[in-house]
């Protein structure tokens, strides 16, 4: 941590980087975004597109440091093209950005992280396109396949038949997979940053579980970070437990408005996220509005009550 505004509030203990431990690459996901605005019109050929295909030329040897230095770090022992954050204690994942968000009861290096199998996902396919404007056709097909890899694993190996949700799963001290178990923010990556298809059967499965009541995240401010049924809502630091966060309802309303307006998805689903993303996003406005008038500040997080 460097400066003494960021260092006061936090021990010295802390201050080191661990340079075995990630962070969230949403630097990739921005990039992509990037990406898609250059695609969206081919016929747009502009100084700003030669700008920007020049940008990517400069970055791309770091970038693909960085998604290899991810890849190899933070792989998982639990089976090939798996991964976890690195760094995991008994009671918090501070490298997953959801610091005391509940993980597998036990600590072990057999365990995959849901959110980090899909960032890899979402990191491969980036270089890829990358590699593709570039004219590195190797890496393009190169990444393009590990991104395809990875997805599959997802689907095949993090989707919990029980409880009809995506989950973490770890082995457990007979050899014997088992699925995390909490309902939240986590089960729901893969359909924030776009990963499973929206033909699979998953994807209606997912997105209705968001937007029912029932799962007990829903709230008249916002999605909150852990199910109100959940054992474990309001425990720990009640950190990622039970409040609102803004850059994860950022990233839900986003993906809802995005499959509101894809033509894919069949009418009814359609109409029915295109309903549930106007209520969230005016949820989240109201309670913006009314926390600003009564605190002067626009926070980071609310109260889900």
């Amino acid at each position: 941590m460097l400066g003494r505004e960021i260092r006061a509030g936090a021990p010295p203990s802390s201050w080191p980087q661990v340079t075995s431990e990630a962070n969230p690459p949403s630097q990739h996901m921005l990039l992509g975004h990037l990406l898609d605005r250059y695609e969206s019109d081919p016929e747009l050929k502009d100084e700003s597109y030669a700008a920007f295909e020049a940008f990517l030329g400069r970055i791309y040897d770091n970038f693909k440091l960085n998604v290899e230095w991810f890849l190899s770090s933070q792989a998982s022992d639990v089976m090939p093209n798996t991964f976890r954050w690195q760094g995991r204690t008994s009671t918090y994942c501070l490298a997953s950005g959801m610091d005391d968000y509940p993980r597998a009861p036990i600590l072990t290096e057999d365990e995959a992280h849901l959110d980090l199998q899909t960032w890899m996902i979402v990191s491969t396919s980036v270089l890829s396109r990358v590699a593709t404007v570039l004219g590195k056709t190797e890496d393009a097909t190169l990444y393009s396949g590990k991104a395809k890899t990875y997805q599959e694993t997802l689907l095949d190996n993090f989707w919990d038949e029980n409880r009809q949700m995506f989950d973490d799963f770890y082995m457990d001290a007979a050899g014997e997979k088992q699925f995390d178990g909490h309902t939240g923010y986590l089960n729901f990556w893969p359909l924030f940053l776009n990963a499973i298809d929206t033909s699979d059967a998953r994807f209606e499965t997912t997105v209705n579980k968001l937007m029912d009541t029932e799962t007990g995240l829903w709230t008249d401010y916002g999605i909150r970070s852990l199910s109100i049924n959940d054992p474990y809502y309001m425990l720990g630091d009640d950190y990622w437990t039970s409040p609102i966060w803004m850059n994860i309802n950022f990233l839900i309303t986003s993906a809802l408005y995005k499959y509101g307006k894809d033509a894919t998805i069949e009418e009814t689903l359609r109409s029915s996220i295109a309903s549930h993303y106007a209520t969230l996003r005016l949820n989240l406005i109201n309670m913006i509005v009314d926390s600003y008038s009564a605190t002067g500040f626009i926070w980071e997080v609310y109260n889900d009550q």
